[in-house]
Order: C-alpha cells, then structure tokens, then sequence
C-alpha cells in the first residue's frame, strides 16, 4: 500500500480484507457502507489489493527474499508462519473483491435532510451535496455518475479525452468546462450553470446551456427549455439562500427541507400558490420556520414529523 492513503484507512482497507475472507450478507453490506464513506475508501482497497498481488508473486519467486525466514531453526519459521499465514487471508479476502466491484459497479454518496456534504474526487473534481441527495459514482470511472435524487453544485476538472458525466432520469449532463448545479426531483430537472458550459443530452434532444442560463426539463420525452436566470433565481443553497421566480410553495417547500432537515408540507389549498423573492435561512435556527413562512404570506403549523405551511 503507498503512503498516499492516512494510516488508518489504511489499516481498514487490510482489515475489511480479512473479514471478507468469510463474511455474510450483513458482512458485504457493512463493507459497502464503508465504501461509500469515501471515494479513497474504493483505491485503498484498490491498492491493498495490488500490493497482496505483489506480495503472491514474490512469495511464489523467492521464498528466501521474504522477512522473517533467515534460517531452518524454531525461532525463524514461527515469525515466516504468521507472515504466511497473514498473507493467505489477505488472498482469500481480495479474491473476492473483483466479484464485488462487477457486481456493485457504483458506489453511493448521500446525504440526509439538513445535511451538507462536499466529496472531492481523485481527479480534483469537488461536488457539493444539499441535503436530501443521492448519487451514484461508477468505481471504474468516477467522472461517470448518476444522480437519484436531490440536489448537488459540481466543480468540474475538465478533461476533454475523459468527460465528467451526470446522468439524470431527463437525460445526461456532460461537462464543457463548468461549475454546475443540477435540482433533480422525480423526473423534474432543473439546471444552472454559473461558469463554463455544459451540454443535456436526452431522447428528444440536445442542447448547449451556457454561463449564467438555466434548463428546466421533464422527463425523457419532453424538450427543455433554456432561459437566462433572473436576479431572483440566482440561488446559493451552500450560503443558506433560496432565490424563486414564480415558484410554487411545495417547490419552496422542498428546498426548505433539504436545507432544515425537517419535513415541511403545503397544505394542498395552497399546492398552486406561487413566490417569488430570496429567502434567507438560518439552519441553527429551530423556529427559523415561522419567520420564513410569514415571508412567503402563509403561516407555519408544527406538527409531529415537521411543519404545514397553511393559509393565514
């Protein structure tokens, strides 16, 4: 293993190498959780097993090369026993990795409501995660990834001969040099692109999106339509600030949420009503709601799971 990797992940990467030597279906599920805490998680796994590799090869070539065994007494083969037989049990654990990595080809990073998260990748690339996002990163190319839910700001490394993709249930994002931001809810896309361009790409068609433009999109079948932002949809989500033009309550209220980390329902009265301003919202505030809601002209009821914005 290089020194690329801190210690412990290190160490964690040798030990889950052991533990699959056996492990069960909770086993296999604990080890994917632990890949997906990080994206160095997968390459020192990765360079744990060249490393064993390396370790079979010179074993097989020159037994007399490896530590520990410097002669026939007592002393020496107790020491070459333990290396040999820690050795195996990295081989059993890392044969099993390669079936693995075909059978779980992505790996995930996630967020719960109200959490942020930012992820930089090998290459450099950095993607920040609002809250309530999923998206899946392919192990074998990680400029590969495909985004499930929520809402994720991309800072992207451009590479011509490797381009960054994001593939939505639309259609695919591809990078032309770009710092983006793409809002997924269902088959409901909605992207602003503040540096650089990008490219959407879908059944129905393809389009450029240019620095400072925004496309709005509906599944696969329907075109999208492109359209300079307004000074009231610029929004920064990662400063606590939601800018709307025209927007519905429940499309406010499930940027909300994913910033507060509660849920927050539209009494169905008001599923029509539309805002349109810049919120300010202060995540350490547990009443921030109250305050937002008399913005938006209609009053925060709490309840059990979180707060109904409700006619006054």
């Amino acid at each position: 293993m290089t020194s690329r990797f801190e210690p412990e992940v290190e160490a964690q990467a040798i030990a889950w190498a052991i533990r699959l030597r056996d492990a069960d279906a909770a086993g296999w599920a604990a080890f994917t959780q632990w890949l997906e805490q990080s994206p160095y998680h997968s390459a020192a796994f990765d360079a744990a097993a060249v490393a064993d590799r390396q370790i079979a090869s010179a074993m097989a070539a020159s037994p007399d090369a490896l530590p520990g065994l410097k002669g026939a007494n007592d002393n020496h083969r107790q020491p070459f026993a333990r290396w040999i037989a820690i050795a195996a049990t990295l081989l059993l654990g890392l044969a099993a990795y390669p079936l693995y990595r075909i059978t779980f080809p992505n790996y995930a990073i996630e967020t719960q409501l109200g959490e942020q998260r930012v992820v930089a990748l090998a290459d450099g690339t950095k993607i920040a995660l609002n809250g309530g996002t999923r998206l899946l990163v392919r192990r074998s190319d990680e400029r590969q990834i495909t985004m499930e839910r929520g809402e994720a700001s991309f800072t992207v490394v451009h590479n011509a001969e490797d381009p960054f993709t994001v593939q939505t249930p639309a259609g695919t994002f591809v990078d032309l040099g770009t710092i983006f931001n793409i809002r997924q809810d269902g088959d409901v896309i909605e992207t602003s692109v503040s540096q650089g361009r990008v490219r959407f790409a879908s059944q129905a068609t393809s389009v450029l999106v240019a620095e400072g433009q925004i496309l709005r999109v509906k599944g696969t079948d329907s075109k999208p339509t492109v359209s300079d932002q307004t000074q009231t949809e610029r929004s920064d989500w990662q400063a606590g600030r939601l800018s709307y033009h025209s927007q519905p309550l429940p499309r406010v209220a499930m940027d909300l949420s994913r910033l507060l980390g509660v849920r927050i329902a539209v009494d169905g009265s008001l599923a029509e009503r539309r805002f349109t301003g810049s919120l300010v919202v202060n995540r350490s505030d547990p009443q921030a709601m109250v305050g937002i809601a008399a913005l938006l002209g209609v009053t925060a009821k709490p309840d059990e799971d979180g707060w109904i914005l409700a006619a006054n």
